[in-house]
């Protein structure tokens, strides 16, 4: 059988800080009270990419932490 996830997800705190997953279902439109649990989810599982990417109204650039390497990046380091 499948065990919970227990671990946040980093994007966790970012839901957080827009003001929880209530107020981040409100702004992105979705239905309640199962927008709240969707993106309370998320909390777990972290941010869908396609949601993350087209929503930048909601939250804000899409983060770049994944750096794209070149074999001459690989080269020099």
């Amino acid at each position: 059988m499948n065990q919970p996830t227990t671990t946040m997800h980093k994007d966790s705190e970012l839901i957080d800080q827009l003001g929880g997953p209530a107020e981040v279902a409100r702004r992105l439109g979705f239905a309640m009270p199962k927008g709240t649990q969707r993106v309370q989810n998320w909390k777990y599982r972290g941010i869908p990419p396609y949601t993350r990417v087209t929503r930048t109204d909601v939250f804000g650039p899409a983060p770049t932490d994944i750096e794209q390497q070149t074999p001459e990046a690989e080269a020099a380091a």
